[in-house]
């Protein structure tokens, strides 16, 4: 899959219960044919993933439970690695967007998609928004090139 490293072809799925529901198995099953593993996390765990290249992150909030958990780690996880540039998430709520992640919306880092959806389509979200390469590894880090003034005689 373009876009996808070779080695780091995974894709962070938030687990905000101890048993594994519905929504995983079916993402993981559909992503596998394309050959990207959704790796299931607690939030706490997200820093272990950070590396040189923003993580893909996937949340799921569909019961009141789920969001107030979200609401609890945003402030201690999310905002602080959103912040950094070192996640992207697509988030998946069946509740409002959230207001303080939308200064990250030009940048692609915060997306939202309301449910219900069909599955068709939230995998297709997920290959166009996470399978482009990312802007910022392919950024040259030394700038623009310096300009000398013009030589020659207008004296």
């Amino acid at each position: 899959m373009e876009g996808f490293e070779k080695l780091e072809d995974y894709i962070l799925y938030i687990q905000w219960t101890p048993k594994l529901g519905d929504d995983f198995i079916h993402l993981a099953a559909r992503l596998r044919q394309v050959n990207i593993s959704l790796v299931p996390v607690k939030p706490g765990e997200i820093d272990f993933f950070l590396s040189k290249r923003k993580v893909p992150v996937i949340l799921i909030t569909k019961t009141i439970a789920q969001y107030h958990k979200f609401q609890e780690f945003k402030k201690r996880h999310f905002d602080f690695f959103l912040k950094s540039g070192k996640i992207r998430i697509l988030h998946l709520t069946s509740f409002k967007e959230v207001e303080d992640y939308a200064s990250f919306k030009p940048r692609k880092d915060y997306m939202v998609l309301r449910l219900p959806l069909m599955a068709d389509f939230i995998i297709s979200q997920v290959l166009k928004e996470f399978s482009g390469t990312d802007q910022e590894s392919e950024r040259w880090p030394g700038g623009r090139r310096a300009r000398l003034p013009q030589m020659g005689g207008d004296s």
